[in-house]
Protein backbone atom coordinates (compact mmCIF):
# COMPACT_ATOMS: atom_id res chain seq x y z
CA UNK A 1 0.00 0.00 0.00
CA UNK A 2 2.83 2.41 0.84
CA UNK A 3 4.36 1.74 -2.57
CA UNK A 4 1.12 2.74 -4.32
CA UNK A 5 0.91 5.97 -2.31
CA UNK A 6 4.56 6.72 -3.07
CA UNK A 7 4.03 6.06 -6.79
CA UNK A 8 0.91 8.25 -6.86
CA UNK A 9 2.82 11.05 -5.09
CA UNK A 10 5.59 10.90 -7.72
CA UNK A 11 3.08 11.00 -10.58
CA UNK A 12 1.28 14.01 -9.09
CA UNK A 13 4.60 15.77 -8.46
CA UNK A 14 5.84 15.45 -12.05
CA UNK A 15 2.53 15.96 -13.87
CA UNK A 16 2.95 19.77 -14.11
CA UNK A 17 6.17 19.12 -16.03
CA UNK A 18 4.34 17.33 -18.81
CA UNK A 19 2.98 19.57 -21.55
CA UNK A 20 0.64 17.85 -24.01
CA UNK A 21 2.77 14.72 -24.21
CA UNK A 22 5.95 16.78 -24.40
CA UNK A 23 8.19 17.98 -21.61
CA UNK A 24 8.85 21.63 -20.87
CA UNK A 25 12.27 21.49 -22.53
CA UNK A 26 10.58 20.33 -25.76
CA UNK A 27 8.12 23.23 -25.56
CA UNK A 28 10.97 25.71 -24.99
CA UNK A 29 12.97 24.23 -27.87
CA UNK A 30 9.97 24.31 -30.18
CA UNK A 31 9.20 27.94 -29.32
CA UNK A 32 12.84 28.96 -29.83
CA UNK A 33 12.94 27.31 -33.26
CA UNK A 34 9.66 28.74 -34.44
CA UNK A 35 9.88 32.48 -33.85
CA UNK A 36 8.61 32.99 -30.30
CA UNK A 37 9.89 36.40 -29.20
CA UNK A 38 9.48 35.99 -25.44
CA UNK A 39 12.24 35.12 -23.01
CA UNK A 40 12.89 31.40 -22.61
CA UNK A 41 15.67 31.51 -20.03
CA UNK A 42 15.49 32.43 -16.37
CA UNK A 43 12.26 32.38 -14.37
CA UNK A 44 9.94 31.01 -17.08
CA UNK A 45 6.79 29.00 -16.36
CA UNK A 46 4.30 27.35 -18.71
CA UNK A 47 0.84 26.17 -17.69
CA UNK A 48 -1.38 24.15 -20.02
CA UNK A 49 -4.84 25.69 -19.95
CA UNK A 50 -6.59 23.24 -22.26
CA UNK A 51 -7.76 23.35 -25.85
CA UNK A 52 -9.51 25.92 -28.03
CA UNK A 53 -11.64 24.85 -30.97
CA UNK A 54 -10.51 27.12 -33.80
CA UNK A 55 -12.59 26.39 -36.90
CA UNK A 56 -11.89 22.67 -37.54
CA UNK A 57 -8.73 22.49 -35.43
CA UNK A 58 -8.19 21.98 -31.71
CA UNK A 59 -5.36 24.22 -30.54
CA UNK A 60 -3.44 23.61 -27.33
CA UNK A 61 -3.48 26.69 -25.12
CA UNK A 62 -0.73 27.59 -22.63
CA UNK A 63 -0.22 30.41 -20.17
CA UNK A 64 3.35 31.75 -20.19
CA UNK A 65 4.91 33.82 -17.45
CA UNK A 66 8.40 35.25 -17.27
CA UNK A 67 9.91 37.21 -14.43
CA UNK A 68 13.26 38.90 -14.64
CA UNK A 69 15.80 37.88 -12.05
CA UNK A 70 17.01 41.08 -10.50
CA UNK A 71 19.73 42.32 -8.21
CA UNK A 72 18.53 43.74 -4.89
CA UNK A 73 17.13 47.26 -5.20
CA UNK A 74 16.34 47.02 -8.93
CA UNK A 75 12.92 46.97 -10.60
CA UNK A 76 11.36 43.63 -11.47
CA UNK A 77 10.06 43.10 -14.99
CA UNK A 78 7.58 40.44 -16.04
CA UNK A 79 5.64 39.28 -19.10
CA UNK A 80 2.52 37.15 -19.50
CA UNK A 81 1.13 35.59 -22.67
CA UNK A 82 -1.41 33.13 -23.96
CA UNK A 83 0.37 30.73 -26.37
CA UNK A 84 -1.20 28.56 -29.08
CA UNK A 85 0.21 25.31 -30.44
CA UNK A 86 -1.17 23.27 -33.33
CA UNK A 87 -2.05 19.57 -33.03
CA UNK A 88 1.40 18.84 -34.53
CA UNK A 89 3.02 20.98 -31.79
CA UNK A 90 3.82 23.94 -34.07
CA UNK A 91 3.84 27.41 -32.51
CA UNK A 92 0.99 29.47 -33.99
CA UNK A 93 1.25 32.71 -32.04
CA UNK A 94 0.57 34.42 -28.75
CA UNK A 95 -1.16 37.37 -27.15
CA UNK A 96 0.29 39.56 -24.40
CA UNK A 97 -2.07 39.60 -21.44
CA UNK A 98 -2.16 41.21 -18.01
CA UNK A 99 -4.16 38.52 -16.27
CA UNK A 100 -4.51 34.77 -16.42
CA UNK A 101 -7.78 33.64 -18.03
CA UNK A 102 -10.52 32.27 -15.80
CA UNK A 103 -11.77 29.66 -18.28
CA UNK A 104 -10.54 27.96 -21.44
CA UNK A 105 -12.65 26.14 -24.01
CA UNK A 106 -14.26 24.79 -25.89
CA UNK A 107 -14.47 27.75 -28.30
CA UNK A 108 -13.53 30.75 -26.13
CA UNK A 109 -10.98 31.86 -23.59
CA UNK A 110 -12.64 33.97 -20.88
CA UNK A 111 -11.10 36.67 -18.72
CA UNK A 112 -12.45 38.25 -15.53
CA UNK A 113 -13.43 41.57 -17.15
CA UNK A 114 -16.87 43.11 -17.73
CA UNK A 115 -18.50 41.76 -20.89
CA UNK A 116 -19.11 45.28 -22.21
CA UNK A 117 -15.35 45.98 -22.07
CA UNK A 118 -14.35 42.76 -23.85
CA UNK A 119 -13.70 39.60 -21.89
CA UNK A 120 -13.28 36.76 -24.40
CA UNK A 121 -10.79 35.61 -26.97
CA UNK A 122 -12.14 33.41 -29.77
CA UNK A 123 -11.23 32.45 -33.30
CA UNK A 124 -12.78 34.18 -36.28
CA UNK A 125 -13.33 32.72 -39.76
CA UNK A 126 -9.61 33.07 -40.54
CA UNK A 127 -8.42 31.43 -37.31
CA UNK A 128 -6.71 33.29 -34.48
CA UNK A 129 -7.60 37.00 -34.78
CA UNK A 130 -4.85 39.56 -35.33
CA UNK A 131 -6.34 41.86 -32.67
CA UNK A 132 -8.46 41.29 -29.58
CA UNK A 133 -10.07 43.87 -27.33
CA UNK A 134 -9.96 42.96 -23.64
CA UNK A 135 -10.95 45.07 -20.65
CA UNK A 136 -11.90 48.11 -22.72
CA UNK A 137 -8.46 49.28 -23.69
CA UNK A 138 -6.29 46.20 -23.95
CA UNK A 139 -5.77 45.75 -27.66
CA UNK A 140 -3.58 42.69 -28.17
CA UNK A 141 -1.80 41.64 -31.32
CA UNK A 142 -0.93 38.10 -32.27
Amino acid sequence: MRYKIFLLTIIVAISPLIVHGKNLRSLRDQLAKQGFTGMLEGKVHFFRLGTLQCNNTKLSVYYYEWEESHPPGKAIHAAYRILFMSPTFDYLGSYHVSDRPIKTGPSTISFNYPEADGNILQCDVDGLPKQVLLDGDRLLEK
